[in-house]
């Protein structure tokens, strides 16, 4: 198998269907990804808005929480697909996002 996602031109992750607000998740991730990167310590809660962070309480949080709750983070193949595809495409419901924005495969 790590032939194949290495050999691969793209791999898709599809995470399942839309719910548990995961298009919120899914559309947030691209701009925690370029928020998150010059963090190198857990943040107060204080510190959020001068980080670009929604609010501690923001339902983005939730959201999110429950999206890497999903069986794909969970299974042993991920890590391969993850660590071996030049280009993993991660799909949940209708949206998309690159395995690059969550920091799956090193960023070019």
């Amino acid at each position: 198998m790590g032939d194949i996602y290495r050999t691969a031109h793209q791999v898709l992750a599809w995470l399942g269907p839309a719910g548990q607000n995961s298009d919120l998740a899914m559309d947030s991730l691209e701009d925690l990804s370029e928020a998150l990167p010059p963090i190198f310590a857990r943040p107060c809660f204080t510190q959020f808005e001068a980080l670009r962070l929604p609010k501690g309480d923001s339902p983005v949080w939730s959201a999110i929480g429950h999206l890497f709750r999903r069986t794909w983070f969970g299974r042993l193949w991920t890590f391969q697909e993850a660590v071996l595809a030049s280009d993993l495409l991660i799909i949940c419901g209708r949206k998309t996002i690159s395995s690059k924005t969550l920091s799956l495969s090193p960023r070019n």
